[in-house]
């Protein structure tokens, strides 16, 4: 009868924490599919405003541009990316569920986070302190009394020593939870700019390979390839009798009336547009200002 109530108990603790393992996953699963529409417009129009270099990059040489054969990877990988991060969020929040509730690992984890509840009390503590140190003794990068400010520095350094190995835990905790979660996002880089890359080598190349699908749409669907499109169609359709010298004057006039920004933009953007010497670029930006005025 004891075996079989410490059987019961054991299944019933299993089943909660399988619950609510299934709960973060399924929750992880529907946030990582919310967000990731988002994220891909979003990347587009960094592209198309320039907040992303595209066009007068390196990277659209040698990384966009090369093994474009790799953009049939992402469907998989979405797949396969959201349902391993669900799958590893789901076991680590059921089986810290599953040994919170197991005696013989309860003692311990209860202490960890009994640990870790009193470091967010220090912490809590400590940032009204020294948010009075801070107005008090420091003024930007100055400090308006040198000798209690280094003995105040002193303190906290011995402070730091002794609680820095929480830190380092939860920062450790922190970056497994986010590497969990990041896991099935293959459009959003993980790590920093520049981080990861020895040369043509990638160690994290799934945000690169996501841009090239981007950009490989882009190139056959932007709103100016879609423009420059009709107009060459228009002029097979209608050959002589579409954009004919009467109509290109018609649109230096509505482009120079309507939108002045548009000439200073290439003007700005193309100085040798009047001329290479520096007399000619003055002449040719005040001439420009004096027709924006009037």
């Amino acid at each position: 009868p004891v075996d079989e109530e410490s059987m019961d108990d054991t299944t019933a603790k299993t089943q909660i924490a399988v619950g609510i393992g299934t709960a973060f996953a399924f929750l992880v699963a529907v946030g990582s599919t919310y967000l990731y529409l988002p994220s891909v417009v979003a990347t587009t129009m960094k592209f198309r405003r320039g907040v992303l270099p595209s066009l007068r990059s390196e990277d659209l040489l040698h990384r966009y541009r090369f093994a474009l054969d790799q953009t049939t990877l992402v469907l998989g990988g979405m797949f396969w990316g959201l349902m391993i991060s669900s799958l590893v969020v789901g076991i680590l929040a059921g089986g810290f569920a599953y040994l919170l509730m197991w005696e013989t690992t309860q003692r311990f984890i209860l202490g960890v986070v009994g640990n870790l509840f009193g470091l967010c009390v220090i912490l809590v503590v400590k940032i009204f302190v020294m948010q009075v140190i801070r107005f008090t003794h420091y003024a930007a990068f100055y400090r308006k009394k040198p000798l209690s400010a280094n003995v105040i520095s002193i303190c906290l350094e011995c402070y730091s020593i002794g609680i820095s190995i929480w830190f380092m835990m939860v920062r450790a905790i922190k970056i497994v939870i986010i590497s969990a979660l990041y896991l099935g996002r293959t459009d959003t880089p993980l790590f920093a700019s520049g981080v990861g890359i020895f040369g043509p080598l990638e160690i994290d190349n799934w945000p690169t390979v996501t841009r090239k699908e981007i950009l490989i749409h882009e190139a056959h669907r932007h709103p100016y390839i879609e423009t420059l499109g009709y107009l060459y169609m228009m002029q097979l359709r209608y050959r002589d009798g579409f954009a004919n010298r009467a109509n290109s004057a018609w649109r230096l006039v509505f482009v120079l009336a309507l939108m002045p920004w548009l000439h200073k933009y290439r003007d700005i953007t193309r100085p040798e547009h009047f001329g290479t010497s520096k007399k000619n670029r003055s002449e040719g930006f005040a001439s420009l200002e004096m027709q924006m005025q009037e």
